[in-house]
């Protein structure tokens, strides 16, 4: 639909040489991303054949809480980590250091800002949100109490994923790609181990409860990896926003 609309489209072909060095490095790149996705969906694959061996409804309830997190998630971190892409890519290009850091702080204070919130009242409210969205027909109040108690844990990871999101696009524009991919295969291995052995005790909520541990310290140790990369200490300002988030919460709470 959009080809009609591109400028001197007809003066374009297709030119596909291995020997170029960019067409190598792009490569590269690409496949270290690719490798990185793959370990995220082969996990998720994994999980729910962990989960497969609960009681009947478990599966249904891990799909549905993630759905839920996985809105607030599109909605606010995935945005933010887009929007500012091709600003932190320009900034790298143009060497300007200072500039990344500026962004960082900014993009990450927003986040906090903007997710802790909403983290904070998808747990409190977990059981009316799903019985909201969810509870009707089959979907009854043993589901709707398996489901919220897996979406109040999921809750609590959300300012992970998001902040998880925004640093791998850093790395991205800093084309070290490697890093994200070889952080990501040693935190999805870890949540699977980890979720086969606390399924037995907690069932789904182990299992989701090892996805929330992962996803927080897979973006502490990219926070502190980027950090060393670009020469850069932990930010006061990203600190007192979480303090004044958390403080803010706790009065919306009380």
């Amino acid at each position: 639909i959009l080809l009609p609309f591109c400028p001197n489209i007809r003066q374009l072909s297709f030119d596909f040489n291995f020997k170029d060095k960019r067409i190598r490095k792009l490569i590269i790149l690409s496949s270290s991303v690719f490798i990185s996705n793959s370990a995220i969906y082969i996990c998720s694959i994994i999980k729910f054949i962990i989960a497969s061996k609960l009681p009947p409804g478990n599966i249904a309830a891990l799909t549905y809480s993630w759905s839920i997190i996985l809105l607030a998630h599109t909605l606010v971190g995935l945005t933010i980590s887009v929007i500012v892409y091709p600003v932190f890519s320009e900034f790298n290009i143009k060497k300007n250091t200072a500039a990344v850091k500026n962004l960082l702080d900014q993009s990450i204070t927003a986040l906090i800002v903007l997710l802790i919130p909403v983290s904070i009242f998808m747990f409190e409210y977990s059981n009316e949100i799903i019985s909201i969205v969810f509870g009707r027909g089959k979907f009854n109040l043993d589901s709707v109490y398996i489901t919220s108690g897996a979406m109040a844990i999921y809750s609590i990871g959300l300012i992970g994923y998001g902040t998880k999101e925004l640093l791998t696009k850093v790395f991205f524009s800093l084309k070290k790609t490697k890093i994200v991919l070889i952080a990501g295969i040693i935190f999805t291995c870890l949540e699977i181990g980890m979720s086969m052995y606390i399924v037995d005790y907690w069932g789904i909520n182990g299992i989701v409860l090892s996805s929330v541990i992962m996803v927080m310290l897979n973006s502490l140790i990219l926070y502190l990896l980027l950090s060393k990369e670009i020469g850069m200490s932990f930010s006061k300002k990203v600190s007192a926003a979480f303090l004044k988030c958390l403080i803010s919460a706790a009065f919306m709470i009380g």
